[in-house]
């Protein structure tokens, strides 16, 4: 779930890991995001990353954290300086490479998410 400085909030649900997601819709908005029935196991020390990007197709700085996080999810992306510049995410479960992509609602789409 990706929540925005307006309060605003979207839900995404993973259907593999290694695919990239590009958020389109929620472009540069996201200042947190947090996950659960994500999996666990992975190559990275036995589990698998969460990892988000600044750039579409899973490109351009990324910062990544242990699904099992001790804190739970970066509550806050500007302590990461990625706040409202997240453009997709991919959970890394047997590398870093991306598998597929996706692409939820076309970039230029504009809605109000609430």
């Amino acid at each position: 779930m990706w929540h925005d400085d307006s309060g605003g909030k979207y839900t995404y649900y993973l259907g593999q890991p290694q695919q990239c997601i590009n958020l389109s819709c929620y472009n540069d908005r996201a200042t947190s995001a947090k996950w659960s029935d994500i999996v666990k196991w992975g190559a990275f020390d036995g589990n698998s990353r969460i990892a988000f990007y600044t750039d579409a197709d899973c490109k351009g700085t990324v910062r990544d954290w242990d699904i099992k996080h001790p804190n739970g999810y970066p509550g806050n992306f500007f302590l990461d300086d990625i706040d409202n510049k997240i453009s997709s995410f991919m959970i890394w479960q047997f590398s870093k490479d991306v598998w597929g992509t996706s692409l939820p609602c076309p970039w230029d789409f504009k809605c109000c998410l609430g």
